[in-house]
């Protein structure tokens, strides 16, 4: 038990894992790009300079199955 007037805590349990952060003032290396990242951008280039990927929407990919772009899966 406490004794008076001494303050108590208990953690909280089940928050989430913060946002990952990376340095302030990075800029994208893209030879001429000016752009600014976001300190929660892991990346190394802006949106612009980023190369394209396809998310998989739905479901599930099975072995050997050719991907989006024909490529067999591992």
């Amino acid at each position: 038990m406490a004794a008076s007037g001494e303050i108590t805590a208990t953690r909280t349990a089940g928050l989430p894992a913060r946002a990952r952060r990376y340095p302030v003032g990075r800029q994208c290396s893209h030879p001429g790009c000016d752009t600014r990242l976001s300190i929660y951008n892991r990346g190394t280039t802006c949106w612009l300079h980023s190369p394209r990927t396809t998310p998989r929407l739905r479901g599930y990919q099975r072995r050997g199955e050719p991907d989006v772009d024909g490529s067999p899966s591992p």
